[in-house]
């Protein structure tokens, strides 16, 4: 399966099991983005690739906690941005999301 869908900062592909995200992953941007398409294939998402990702805010966790919550097996988070990464240890949410 492949499903795209823009909002005017972020976008997402789903190429097979993989959930790309582009732009910005922001509290604004997300809420546009799924709004326009809530159809991500449930169950059968494996990773989350964030290579394209240009800004994101503290929302991109409670995406990926609504996305795994929604998910049958563990999601697996590749190439997170840096920032991303000391935001997360700033939360103290290293245990919660599979990052590699």
């Amino acid at each position: 399966m492949r499903a795209v869908n823009l909002a005017e900062q972020t976008a997402y592909v789903v190429e097979g099991q993989t959930l790309k995200l582009s732009g910005e992953v922001t509290v604004h941007s997300i809420g546009q983005l799924f709004r326009k398409n809530r159809k991500l294939p449930n169950n059968q998402l494996r990773e989350i690739d964030c290579s394209f990702i240009t800004h994101a805010d503290s929302s991109f966790f409670a995406l990926m906690v609504f996305l795994q919550k929604h998910n049958s097996t563990p999601l697996t988070i590749v190439n997170m941005p840096e920032d991303l990464k000391s935001l997360m240890a700033l939360y103290d949410l290293d245990g919660l999301l599979n990052i590699i």
